[in-house]
């Protein structure tokens, strides 16, 4: 049916304009069209045959389809056109380099007909990763050796990538991020998960045959020994997570963090201080220590799966009480302990973990949720950012412990039935982050900080593109992309 329609059919002969632009949408689906996108077509292959419809609208509802989904295809085909710019535009401003090339960008946004935040938002979940990728190691299938730019004065961070044998940038993948220890190396970490090369040039471990993407940071300074729960292993973490997403087709509603020894403890931590990133973590031979047993609330949503060995050391003893916190407490949380077994990588539990993994899945849109803080830059939880946390409450690696007395900034946070949003917290900013996974655009929004209304005078949420686009650029999402915020003093 795709390949019969007449994609540049004489109705447009008098726009020469128009037809090259059909015959390069018709180049591109002849060559992307596959088993992963076919389902995009479902609104044209339906409506196809239907004689109601003109040619240029069933033009329209192929075009637009294969660019935001069957369920938003349009049958203004002038709509659907202008998609395939607001697409390059898209891209450019996800790549560009610094504000003023994006301010640039943006101002041509509003010239295009397609450019509604609502459909953008379709059309990044859509897109290829916007960020495009140098071929991968000569002779190594699927290896790429990267480094993620840091944020701010964050310096860049290097970290490796092992793709599944049947990568395809148009369909998405779930994601191991795995941290090394102080004795192992990122590419160690790689051959656990996915297995050590062949003499064929390619990988056979499980995460190759179950289709999960590998990402193993180099995160531990040189001849670092332990864990010091600073900004810097946070960041050189996350910034390689990002970096990823916006280079390949990451399912971000499925990425596990693991991590072994010093990784595992790494991985605790980190998973604990933001746990609206993962779809699980799993800590090999890890110890709960310093910020996590403090943190240990924020496990409520955070499935997690930890693995120890009986004779490590007292590790076992150590993170008794907070492994019976999440027990007690009904939290997801399996606990395998490997009798007569010390500190080692317990490769036989690799296939009981990816089948866990399955069943897991991130729920970026809680209706509630508790968040426990001690650091600055554990700030973001799920739609809610703060700033200016009580100093009382906060408490630098360099300075641990903490004095007597000194306990976590608290914040909760609900959706209520109303279409409101409910917020306590002992922050003196908040920016609370919107989508309509979370509120009805189309109704009064009611947003109550600390008792009191911040939104009194703006009840309905309005979607703003460089909201939106700003938003995909800088966490790496493009499957559940914020269209506006709101942000106010708490009071």
């Amino acid at each position: 049916e795709i390949k019969e329609c007449d994609w540049s059919s004489d109705v447009c002969s008098s726009d020469l304009a128009v037809r090259e632009r059909l015959a390069r949408v018709r180049r591109e689906l002849g060559e992307e069209l596959g088993v992963n996108t076919l389902g995009r077509m479902a609104a044209f292959r339906q409506m196809v045959g239907d004689d109601s419809l003109t040619p240029q609208e069933k033009l329209a509802l192929g075009a637009s389809g294969w660019l935001v989904g069957a369920d938003s295809a349009t049958l203004k085909l002038p709509v659907a056109l202008s998609l395939f710019e607001v697409r390059r535009l898209v891209r450019a401003y996800l790549t560009a380099s610094d504000r003023l090339a994006q301010a640039r960008i943006l101002e041509q946004f509003y010239r295009e007909e397609g450019a509604a935040p609502e459909l953008v938002a379709k059309m990044i979940a859509h897109m290829k990763p916007p960020v495009d990728t140098p071929a991968p190691s000569e002779g190594k299938a699927g290896y790429y050796e990267l480094e993620a730019p840091g944020r701010a004065e964050a310096l860049p961070a290097r970290y490796l990538v092992q793709l599944p044998p049947e990568y395809d940038p148009l369909r998405r993948y779930p994601a191991v991020v795995t941290l090394h220890g102080s004795g192992t190396t990122p590419n160690q970490q790689l051959d656990w998960w996915a297995g050590p090369w062949s003499d064929g040039g390619g990988r056979r471990g499980q995460a190759g045959r179950r289709g999960y993407i590998v990402i193993a940071p180099a995160w531990g300074a040189e001849h670092q020994r332990r864990y010091e729960y600073s900004a810097r292993e946070h960041s050189a973490v996350l910034d390689c997570v990002r970096d990823a997403c916006r280079r390949f087709a990451v399912d971000t509603d499925r990425v596990f963090l693991s991590g072994f020894s010093m990784g595992g403890d790494a991985a605790w931590d980190i998973g604990l201080a933001h746990p609206d990133l993962w779809a699980g973590v799993i800590p090999f031979a890890g110890v709960s220590d310093a910020y996590c047993s403090l943190y240990w609330e924020n496990a409520k949503l955070l499935p997690m799966y930890f693995v120890d060995g009986e004779l490590d050391g007292d590790k076992m003893t150590q993170n008794a009480q907070d492994l019976d916190r999440y027990l007690k407490r009904g939290f997801n949380a399996t606990v395998v302990e490997y009798l007569g077994r010390g500190h080692e990588h317990f490769s036989d539990e690799i296939q009981r973990v990816f089948e866990w993994m399955e069943l897991e899945r991130r729920d970026f849109f809680p209706r509630e949720f508790e968040a426990r803080t001690m650091r600055p830059w554990d700030n973001f939880f799920w739609w809610v950012e703060l700033d200016g946390l009580p100093d009382r409450t906060m408490v630098h690696p360099i300075d641990w412990p903490p004095g007597r007395g000194v306990v976590p900034a608290e914040t909760t946070a609900s959706i209520t039935p109303t279409n409101g949003i409910y917020i306590r917290t002992g922050a003196s900013k908040v920016t609370v982050w919107l989508s309509p996974e979370m509120v009805d655009f189309d109704r009064r929004v009611t947003i109550t900080v600390n008792g009191r209304r911040i939104n009194s005078r703006m009840p309905f949420v309005e979607a703003d593109l460089e909201t939106l686009l700003e938003d995909v650029r800088t966490r790496g999402d493009r499957q559940h992309p914020f269209w506006s915020k709101i942000e106010s003093a708490t009071g």
